[in-house]
């Protein structure tokens, strides 16, 4: 029998679709820069791969906020060209 597992924004009820800005090189390297999280642009001081799937990458990041830097991990769907980071980052 034949599986297919799915790797979406919409498969993790946890994650909060956010605008990020990335720098994507010819060769296929993605650098996330910065991603805005309740309506604040916060830049990205740091960052490795952390996953790499079929369908998504996530990224350890260090962010920016309140004056000190955060850990946050930022999830680049592929199929969609959309990014995410977890809900309890994004105030609603």
């Amino acid at each position: 029998m034949l599986g297919i597992v799915s790797c979406t924004s919409l498969d993790y009820i946890g994650a909060h679709i956010v605008p990020v800005i990335a720098s994507f090189s010819t060769d296929g390297e993605i650098k996330p820069l910065y991603v805005r999280i309740d309506g604040q642009p916060r830049k990205i001081r740091s960052y490795k791969e952390k996953n790499h799937y079929q369908n998504s990458i996530d990224f350890e990041c260090r962010i920016e906020m309140d004056d000190r830097l955060v850990p946050v991990t930022v999830s680049y769907y592929k199929e969609e060209d959309k990014w995410g980071v977890p809900s309890y980052f994004y105030k609603e």
